[in-house]
């Protein structure tokens, strides 16, 4: 029964009402709500009650109501974000593990912990960085705390010249050494992380970067390099370092993870 069905003079019985689940309500007299469909909903039009039908899986009323244009457009950059997602284009299954910018005046080091309870989640880990040296030094990665069985080979022109390092049964990967990084210089630059596995079946994680500096002395380096006694999906952490010197204030670090 609505609010205000009946008037100050109402009387108690009403025969208005015929038929089980009619609605009485108030218009300059007692007036009948014959029921309707099964799961209408009840709504006021001009002051007065009335049945809608639900609105159930069609189009959304309101949408409809805005400029079809803007809709439209909507729509899609949705459809394509989502077949992006599906068939892994572009950076479409990429997402951030950990962002980091250096709050301290100098720094030599930063681990990136990954709590991920499965890594095999991941084809592949990327860290992109971004770092404001305070003099020269040699830009070096670990993984999951290993000191020992880095093997890498990176190629670096500094300034024109060309040179090629190597290094085996190494504590660490050496992504790019002083003869680039020799200055207070802003150095950037990307590391692939990827899993692998030997003939043997032994498991191992792959290295792949690419980076260099464009102030004061130009140089560029990139290169290979693998590690044995860890898998991508048992990697704990991943640790990026310096020697010799330091980064300073504001350097940035982005870790993200590349959903197979």
């Amino acid at each position: 029964m609505i609010a205000g069905a009946f008037s100050s003079t109402s009387g108690k019985a009403d025969t208005v009402l015929t038929t089980n689940g009619d609605i009485l309500y108030y218009n300059n007299g007692r007036q009948r709500l014959p029921k309707e469909d099964n799961d209408d909903v009840l709504t006021l039009k001009s002051g007065l009650p009335s049945w809608e039908a639900a609105a159930s899986g069609g189009a959304n009323t309101a949408l409809s109501n805005l400029s079809s244009v803007a809709v439209n457009a909507t729509i899609d950059m949705n459809d394509q974000i989502i077949k992006d997602m599906k068939t892994g284009v572009g950076w479409g299954k990429l997402e951030e593990i950990e962002a980091y910018e250096e709050a301290s005046a100098t720094q030599s080091t930063k681990t990136f912990t990954l709590t991920e309870d499965d890594l095999n989640l991941y084809d592949s880990i990327i860290l992109t960085y971004s770092l404001n040296s305070s003099a020269a030094f040699n830009l070096e990665m670990t993984v999951d705390g290993l000191s020992s069985a880095y093997a890498y080979s990176i190629s670096e022109d500094s300034d024109g010249t060309f040179a090629n390092a190597t290094g085996s049964a190494q504590s660490q990967w050496v992504v790019m050494d002083s003869s680039i990084i020799n200055a207070a210089i802003t150095v950037q630059g990307q590391i692939m992380i990827l899993a692998s596995e030997g003939y043997t079946g032994d498991g191992r994680i792959g290295m792949l970067c690419s980076g260099g500096v464009s102030q004061g002395t130009s140089g560029n380096a990139w290169g290979t390099g693998i590690v044995t006694g860890a898998t991508l999906s048992s990697v704990g952490s991943i640790t990026i370092q310096t020697s010799t010197s330091t980064w300073k204030l504001h350097s940035r670090f982005n870790l993200m993870g590349k959903r197979k």
